[in-house]
């Protein structure tokens, strides 16, 4: 018997089915703090500032039904809160979008594994001052058969009001990487990355760091391995070897014994033979708090074999940790996480206590 971990959300509506859909930042949070206002206005971090790596988004699909896991996504399409953004032959944005964006195709030529999204300029102006959100779609065909995919995330926007508290982002070492492993033997890093009072960015070393997985519904502290850490504390090296299909990570971050702040970070393995499906009830998975609205959804998860695409553990059947946490990792549903079940609530509470959409990290028994 092992173990496999998964992610699922509740808010966001990846395709329930065979396939798996994620939006990864290479900063972790796609995040903008702005000082001012629309007159006048400065951001952090500042994207369009000499010398900055421009945050990529990988759009990342795996699949039940591709042996490799990695899915071939073909005519990628890229919306900023519900508008498609258009490119040039330079392949960058151009019309209300102009100079926003660039789209990245990956090929042997380029290194790039995953269709993605650079962000060149601020986004703060486009997004009139708001959290926006930026969406993915594409066709994945096999065979005779298409189906369409797609993936969301949120760029956290807000102001400064002078009362900004420390940020800790947790980022990818390699935005050509980010967080998914696509190989045997492969591995990724992630790095904690910390302002203070929101704007200034802190020399690690001047930090100390806890690095946890989470495991049987609890957060873990990671001291002798697999994972490695390095000599500053700052990053942390996943193998391929230490998590089955995802895992799940935590950094706290100390500043003179003190805790400065946390942040979370799922890590995929498009290299192993399962895909957890998750099964939401409604299908949308979103919570709302109109009254006459949903107020809750009900998580179920199956284990499909990416070589085979049969199911190896009906959803009826499957017993998990659920885990459903904010995105800074507080735990939500503390008391049910640590209790094997078939199924998991997610409530108006939770989403409430989180002030935004929440995670379900799942922990599901297989067999060998």
């Amino acid at each position: 018997m092992s173990t496999v971990t998964a992610v699922g959300q509740v808010a966001f509506s990846p395709k329930i089915g065979s396939y798996s859909s994620n939006l990864f930042c290479s900063e972790g949070d796609l995040s903008q703090l702005y000082t001012g206002d629309a007159s006048s206005y400065s951001c952090v971090p500042d994207f369009e500032a000499a010398g900055y790596t421009p945050p990529l988004l990988d759009f990342v699909v795996t699949s039940s039904r591709v042996a490799e896991g990695l899915a071939d996504v073909r005519d990628v399409k890229w919306y900023f809160n519900d508008t498609e953004i258009q490119f040039g032959s330079d392949n960058i944005s151009t019309g209300s979008f102009s100079g926003y964006f660039e789209k990245v195709t990956p090929s042997a030529s380029n290194g790039y594994v995953y269709p993605g999204l650079k962000i060149k300029k601020n986004l703060v102006a486009i997004a009139n001052f708001a959290p926006a959100t930026i969406k993915a779609t594409g066709r994945i065909v096999v065979g005779n058969d298409s189906d369409t995919i797609q993936a969301f995330i949120t760029a956290k926007i807000q102001q400064n009001t002078g009362g900004a508290v420390n940020l800790v982002k947790i980022a990818a070492v390699s935005a050509v990487d980010g967080f998914a492993i696509s190989t045997k033997g492969g591995s990724v890093q992630i790095k904690a990355v910390s302002y203070r009072a929101g704007r200034t960015l802190v020399n690690p070393t001047s930090l100390t760091y806890k690095w946890f997985k989470l495991t049987a519904g609890q957060w873990v502290q990671i001291t002798n391995g697999p994972e490695t850490i390095s000599s500053d504390g700052s990053t942390l090296t996943v193998h391929e070897a230490d998590i089955l299909v995802s895992g799940m990570y935590k950094v706290e971050v100390y500043s003179s014994g003190t805790l400065f702040g946390q942040d979370t970070q799922m890590v995929v393995d498009a290299s192993d033979c399962y895909l957890v499906e998750f099964h939401y009830d409604p299908a949308s998975a979103t919570i709302t708090d109109d009254p006459a609205g949903n107020h809750s959804v009900n998580v179920q998860v199956a284990v499909v074999s990416r070589k085979t695409g049969q199911v190896i553990v009906q959803k009826a059947n499957a017993q998990a940790y659920f885990t459903v946490v904010d995105s800074a990792g507080n735990i939500l549903n503390s008391g049910q996480n640590t209790v094997k079940k078939s199924s998991q609530d997610v409530t108006l509470a939770m989403v409430q206590q989180a002030e935004s959409g929440v995670q379900i990290i799942v922990e599901v028994d297989v067999p060998f």
